[in-house]
């Protein structure tokens, strides 16, 4: 297994280090977590789409891998861009979650859980099938302001640890520059 864990901060070149990962493979995988709803994704999205091949298979998921796990193990490699997303996503999937901004402990601990499930059903789901997993790094930057964006730091920085123990291959974009973190050999 090969796995791929690639980490960096907001246009750092990740999407683009995954993609060139892949180039050499005729049969990728590209699994989209965004949810496009608003103008601005709208756009990655599209920018997303039109920098990478056209014959490559699309998959827009970010929760219930195990039920492709069929898909994902026949490719010869699969791109998942983005984990911060997927998070973003497993976090307000519920209507009440997004109105109001502060959780109960039992709330929080639930949405926990139910973050941490689907990332090892992901990785489950994804076998021996060579990978690239692209996440912002978020640790690095100010403390947030938000006890959200406290929270979701926190649960992205465990989800990058929980990853990077299973990954063969840790990198940190910086500046458009692949920086070896862990190499299994």
């Amino acid at each position: 297994m090969s796995m791929h864990l690639i980490l960096g901060g907001v246009r750092s070149g990740k999407s683009n280090y995954a993609q060139k990962l892949a180039e050499k493979n005729k049969k990728v995988l590209y699994v989209a977590t965004a949810n496009a709803k608003d103008e601005g994704m709208v756009e990655r999205v599209k920018r997303h789409r039109a920098d990478r091949p056209k014959e490559w298979e699309t998959l827009e998921a970010y929760r219930d891998f195990s039920q492709h796990q069929d898909q994902l193990q026949k490719a010869e490699f699969v791109i998942v861009d983005c984990l911060t997303l997927m998070i973003s996503r497993l976090m307000f999937e519920k209507e009440e979650r997004v109105e109001h901004f502060v959780w109960e402990p039992e709330e929080l601990l639930e949405v926990e859980h139910i973050v941490y499930a689907q990332i090892n059903e992901l990785l489950d789901a994804l076998g021996h099938t060579p990978c690239a997993l692209v996440s912002n790094e978020v640790g690095l930057g100010v403390v947030p302001e938000s006890w959200l964006g406290n929270i979701f730091r926190d649960i992205a920085g465990r989800v990058h640890q929980m990853v990077a123990k299973r990954a063969d291959r840790v990198t940190l974009m910086v500046a458009g520059i692949p920086v070896n973190v862990k190499e299994d050999s």
